[in-house]
């Protein structure tokens, strides 16, 4: 029998919370281990304007010290259900938008390509592991989401997989 959590890293990067106007930073997490990775919003209950920007960052080091922009993908269930639509393509610095009220009980996941994050120039350097989501919330009504990373394809195989977190 294969056990997921062999093969994946879960980790939940932004507890459960309802947010209002303001910003909010997942935890950053090192990528260097895995071919994949991808954060999950998980979208509850919404005021009916309720919504944030999303941005990916790459990042120096786990404070972050500095950080930029980088390009991902994302895609989004209908609300209630299991069925992923189309991912979509989102340029670097670009955010998407989770929706308001119809957002209510959906899910967004958002697709990382770790030689992206590599690529990417922070602080006048390339070859970074790091990256986090940054969430803007953009209209003065609640929105209750949690975030959880799951990283996949290990570089190195095992039993037991060290920590992604700082």
């Amino acid at each position: 029998m294969s056990v997921f959590t062999q093969h994946a890293k879960v980790v939940q990067v932004v507890a459960p919370r309802a947010e209002n106007l303001g910003t909010t930073d997942t935890a950053v997490i090192n990528i260097s281990g895995h071919h994949e990775c991808s954060f999950f919003i998980v979208v509850g209950a919404n005021a009916a304007h309720g919504r944030a920007n999303v941005q990916a960052q790459a990042c120096d080091d786990t404070t972050p010290t500095n950080d930029t922009a980088i390009a991902f993908k994302y895609r989004v269930t209908g609300s209630g259900d299991d069925i992923f639509g189309a991912l979509t393509d989102v340029a670097a610095g670009n955010t998407f938008q989770t929706e308001g009220d119809p957002s209510a009980n959906r899910t967004y996941e958002v697709v990382i390509d770790p030689s992206v994050v590599a690529a990417a120039t922070v602080d006048g350097a390339t070859g970074h592991q790091y990256v986090r989501l940054e969430l803007t919330n953009t209209v003065a009504e609640s929105s209750t989401h949690t975030i959880i990373a799951v990283l996949d394809k290990p570089r190195y195989k095992g039993s037991t997989q060290a920590t992604v977190l700082p």
